[in-house]
This record gives structure tokens, C-alpha cells and sequence, in this order.
């Protein structure tokens, strides 16, 4: 549990605050084989490179090509509803977090990026991405970034777990969402 001293702050009624290792059932990474310096074909595989996680977007294209004759034994390959992380690279790129709203097929995690898997019955995917990627568990996470240099450095999944984040209901986690998403299309509006 998330200890009084480290609350930065109430939370409205039906809400908690706990770690994120008390929601997720678990992390999945993939591997970063020697890859072709191109965008796979849409019948080959790929692997993602961690441009491909933006703030709260999600960018396929951002991905190299496996060699030909490839074939996936138990690589995790990404899925639509997937909450992705970036766990190393340099200290800007590290603790990046989106949701996959859409992505093609053949597309696979590399060890650079972390999936977080959940029970989705308490928790709702994109809540999930907006909560870990803001507030109290952006700055956890950023004090959590190790490394030698700032151009390489990583988190680790231990402390990853750490992560505080705010748990309200379900309901209002989808009322969250929609209009943090409301107002993101009204700033789009505005800059267009």
C-alpha cells in the first residue's frame, strides 16, 4: 500500500491510492534482435523502437523489420488495448507511457518497452496509460530512472511496481478519460 507520507493528495470519495503492482498482474518485455534498418512489409515482422511511444499516442510505423525468415516462437507481439511503457534509452525517451488505441499485425515488444498487463475489471486501460503518464506517478517514475549516463538509462521493473497512482471507480475513470479526450479535441480545434 501507498504510505500516508507519500500522498500528495486527497482523493474524492471511492477513490484510492495504491501501487501499481497491486493492480497489474504482471509485465511482459520483448527482445531486441538484429533488425533491418526499414519498416517491415505487412507480411513480416516487426519490432518497435521506442519512438514508438509518444505521451499518450502511439505511433506502428515507429519499427524495424525483422530479418526474412523470421518466425515469432514466444516473442509477445502488441495488441490493441495494451498499456506500453519505455523502460531505458535515453533519460527523455524512459517512462513514456500510451495506450494502443490501433496498431497492424506482426508488430512485437523489444526489450526496451514494457507491456503492463491488469485486471481490467478495475482498471480501464486508457485511465490506466493517463494516471501513470501524469501527475504522482510521472514523478515517481522520473526519480526512478537509473543510470550512468543521461543518455542511458532505465527503470526497473521492481520499481516500476512502486509506482503510486490514483484508483477512483470505474465509472469515473471512463468520465476521466472522455474528458481529458473532450479537451484535447477542443486544443486541436484551437491550434488548427
Amino acid at each position: 500500500p501507498v504510505d500516508a507520507a507519500e500522498v500528495p493528495f486527497a482523493v474524492p470519495e471511492g477513490g484510492v491510492w495504491c501501487r501499481l503492482g497491486e493492480i497489474s498482474t504482471g509485465t511482459e518485455a520483448g527482445k531486441s534482435p538484429r533488425c533491418l534498418n526499414r519498416v517491415a512489409e505487412e507480411d513480416e515482422w516487426g519490432v518497435l523502437k521506442t519512438t514508438a511511444i509518444q505521451d499518450q499516442l502511439f505511433i506502428p510505423s515507429e519499427h524495424k523489420a525483422f530479418p526474412q525468415g523470421f518466425k515469432n516462437g514466444s516473442l509477445s507481439e502488441v495488441e490493441v488495448g495494451d498499456v506500453l511503457i519505455t523502460r531505458a534509452g535515453p533519460y527523455n525517451r524512459v517512462g513514456i507511457v500510451a495506450y494502443v488505441q490501433s496498431t497492424r499485425r506482426k508488430l512485437l515488444l523489444s526489450d526496451k518497452i514494457v507491456r503492463i498487463n491488469f485486471e481490467k475489471s478495475l482498471i480501464h486501460p486508457p485511465f490506466l496509460s493517463l494516471a501513470l503518464g501524469n501527475g504522482a506517478s510521472k514523478i515517481f517514475l522520473d526519480e526512478k530512472k537509473s543510470g550512468m549516463a543521461k543518455s542511458q538509462v532505465n527503470i526497473s521493473q521492481s520499481n516500476m511496481k512502486l509506482t503510486p497512482l490514483v484508483l477512483p471507480p470505474l465509472p469515473e475513470q471512463r468520465a476521466i478519460v472522455q474528458a481529458v479526450e473532450e479537451l484535447l479535441g477542443l486544443c486541436t480545434a484551437l491550434e488548427e
